[in-house]
This record gives structure tokens, sequence and C-alpha cells, in this order.
């Protein structure tokens, strides 16, 4: 669609599709046929296609909120590693949040660096008022 359109938009939200790992619940045993690891390696390629698209489609200045409700590393700071390593104008913000259960975003996981800037990206840990869910804010510079 990204480049089918072309950057025409200031602001991009981009919920990715997951394998919403962060709706697990210990006290709940169904719900953890909700995702897991084949449902992540299944669908390892989609986010990766959709973020490139969606930032395609962002003007220079532009904001895109890269949105998941997943904690797997390989749905999250890999995906948005794989735009910054295509994307050499592509920056992340860091992410204010005044909930108490937020986490820095990681910078490896399983013998894979990422980029340091990836401490930026925010995880929201589940509570009884949230589901999990991780955000990286990323502008396209000038």
């Amino acid at each position: 669609v990204g480049r089918a359109c072309g950057p025409r938009f200031d602001r991009v939200l981009l919920d990715a599709p997951c394998s919403s790992e962060a709706k697990f619940r210990a006290d709940d045993p169904h719900s953890y046929a909700l995702g897991g690891p084949r449902i992540i390696k299944k669908n390892r390629k989609l986010p990766k296609r959709l973020i490139l698209s969606a930032w395609e489609s962002l003007t220079p200045g532009g904001r895109m909120l890269y949105s998941t409700c997943s904690f797997a590393p390989e749905e999250n700071e890999e995906v948005v590693d794989f735009l910054l390593g295509k994307a050499p104008d592509a920056r992340i913000l860091p992410i204010e949040t005044t909930l108490p259960a937020s986490q820095e975003g990681f910078t490896a996981w399983e013998g894979k660096t990422f980029a340091s800037d990836l401490a930026l990206t925010r995880r929201i840990v589940p509570d009884e008022t949230y589901d999990g869910f991780y955000l990286a804010l990323i502008e396209k510079v000038l």
C-alpha cells in the first residue's frame, strides 16, 4: 500500500498482527492457545512487510507508532530493527508513559543484537487494568 500511495500521511499507527502472547494469563490456561512459538514463526514476515509499507506512506517529518499485543522480540524489536536497517531516515523517539508497569525495549535477544535506540521503545507489562503490549515511536527524519 505504501508504494502505491506514496508519502502522504503525517501520522501512521501500525497495530501489527501478532501472536497476541501478551494476552496470556497465568490463571487462564485456555489463553495459551492464542499464540506461542508456532504462531510467531508463522507470522514472522508479515510485520516486516507492513512496517516497510507504512514507512513508505509516511511524509518526511512524520511519525509512526508501531504496536503489538505481544512480548516476542521477533514481533517487536526485531521488526523495528529491520526497519532501521532499511530506512536510514528512521529515528526512534522516546515514549513518555505514566503507566507503572513499563519497561525499556530490548537491545539484544537470544544472541541477536539490535540498535541501541530500541531501548527507547516500551513494553507495557500486563496488570489488572491493561493487557500487555509493545510500542515504538519512529520519526522520518527530514
